[in-house]
């Protein structure tokens, strides 16, 4: 029951519980098959006696893995990206990062897989900042072994390293992400019939051309170690943008469709972020409850003191071999070299300098990264949220997001014009009705659109939502159509 009035609140985009008290009681609750909608006092009762239960990661996972295994998401291109759950009370907890202000807030992050045409294939509500690249890991080798897929993950340059690269080829991970610090005078120096592979894509033309990369980087004993990958060079002709991107892949891809799965990235990802908070409370926790972290740990702020002497130091070398460089030997009358002179006293100055760098490096090096918040004073330890709440209403809002992509889907085989097919889906969804129950269904009426092409496809999406033969708590069948009130 909990979980249909969650449905409910995704589908009438009710942005809390709270909100439910303006809906109709009576009719919500026919929809629904429980007679009628509780109050929100019971709702909150019902939806604290389901958290208690602790069963929302064995139905995401059902839920996810059926949806996999049913061919409902796609299983060729993945696309990881984090948003942000910000906290606003009085508890500490770790912080994340609000990507629009640039800033730390304190938080947790959902790391969400979409598919290339935005349907959520997974997520995961993390501590503060989140792991990505773990989630990444996580994410492949889970599904890999229930289902055996091996999609290609996208994701932004937060994932570029080589170590993480790495990691990926040696887990059988097929991935591509844009390469970072692209030097834009090399990329205009390439002559453009090097270019030699053409597609279009968005109604916009690209041409391409790949080559064999090794990408050097740092190993934890710094070290250099280098990792083979794909490196693509893409020119969009339109903007006349030169960019490139890296990759791999376990199975054989050309340079145009990895080329082609890059640019699909801010539909897979940014795109369905940007929709789901305009059509959900995405933001929304339904009550906190909090437990004692098992991550204690912060940055250890010694480094940062540290690297604060650290700049100023080099700045002040830099600036002392200059002026030692500019100033000339100076002699006595006699010709014998000026004791404490302008120049003797800017190389002992710089001397020193050099000395206190190198033993302020030396230093740092022996400082770990992170340290205990109950090792020092004056701390108070970190609480985690317990997401148990969250799960469950994300669940729901996974699931209205999931089946909606289905039904533009439907509609999009039997209406023509493909740019209101979205349009058309919610024209559909708010249309007024009535309802009616008998013992074995309850029966919803839709008034019809005006247009007739646009009334053909309401009736062919409630006929097929009809023959879906959905069965309510209550055990009634639910059945749409189309007509006219008869009074």
């Amino acid at each position: 029951k909990m979980l249909m009035i969650l449905l409910l609140m995704g589908a009438e985009n009710v942005r809390s519980i709270e909100g439910l008290k303006n809906l109709r009681r009576a009719e919500a609750g026919m929809l629904l098959g429980i007679k009628n909608l509780p109050s929100r006092q019971t709702i909150w009762t019902m939806f604290s006696e389901l958290c208690v239960q602790t069963k929302s990661l064995l139905i995401m996972k059902k839920y996810f893995s059926y949806q996999i295994r049913s061919g409902f998401v796609s299983a060729w291109l993945w696309a990881i990206d984090g948003h942000l759950l910000p906290y606003s009370g009085k508890e500490k907890v770790h912080y994340a990062y609000n990507t629009q202000r640039k800033i730390p807030v304190p938080g947790r992050t959902t790391q969400v897989t979409t598919d290339a045409q935005g349907r959520v294939v997974d997520f995961t509500i993390e501590e503060g900042k989140g792991d990505m690249k773990g989630n990444i890991i996580d994410v492949a080798k889970k599904w890999r072994s229930e289902h055996g897929v091996n999609p290609i993950f996208i994701f932004d340059r937060e994932g570029y390293s080589g170590a993480f690269f790495e990691e990926l080829v040696n887990n059988q991970i097929s991935f591509v992400t844009w390469q970072k610090n692209v030097n834009k005078q090399e990329m205009d120096a390439i002559p453009s019939d090097k270019y030699n592979i053409h597609f279009e894509y968005n109604n916009k033309d690209y041409s391409v051309f790949e080559e064999e990369y090794a990408l050097k980087y740092k190993s934890e004993n710094d070290s250099t170690k280098e990792v083979a990958v794909r490196k693509i060079f893409l020119w969009n002709k339109k903007s006349d943008r030169r960019i490139c991107c890296i990759g791999w892949t376990k199975e054989e891809v050309s340079a145009k469709d990895l080329a082609e799965c890059i640019l699909t990235r801010w539909g897979a990802s940014e795109n369905t972020f940007k929709h789901m908070q305009e059509r959900h409370p995405m933001n929304y926790t339904p009550g906190f409850v909090f437990n004692e972290s098992n991550d204690q740990t912060i940055a250890n702020p010694e480094i940062k003191k540290v690297r604060g002497v650290i700049e100023p130091l080099k700045k002040k070398i830099n600036k002392l071999k200059i002026e030692l460089t500019d100033t000339p030997e100076v002699k006595n009358s006699d010709g014998t070299d000026r004791k404490n002179g302008k120049r003797d006293r800017l190389a002992i100055e710089l001397a020193q300098n050099i000395a206190q760098l190198s033993e302020r490096q030396e230093y740092l090096k022996t400082l770990p990264e992170r340290i205990n918040v109950s090792d020092l004073e004056n701390y108070s330890s970190f609480k985690e949220i317990d997401n148990e709440g969250k799960n469950l209403f994300d669940f729901a809002l996974a699931s209205i997001w999931n089946a909606r992509k289905m039904m533009v889907e439907w509609l999009g085989g039997v209406y023509s014009n493909s740019n209101e097919v979205v349009d058309l889906f919610y024209a559909i969804t708010k249309c007024h009705g009535w309802m009616k129950t008998t013992s074995t269904e309850v029966m919803v009426s839709l008034e019809p659109l005006d247009s007739p092409s646009r009334r053909a496809a309401q009736e062919y999406l409630c006929a097929k939502l009809t023959s879906q033969q959905a069965i309510l708590p209550s055990g009634k069948i639910l059945s749409i159509q189309v007509g006219i009130r008869k009074t």
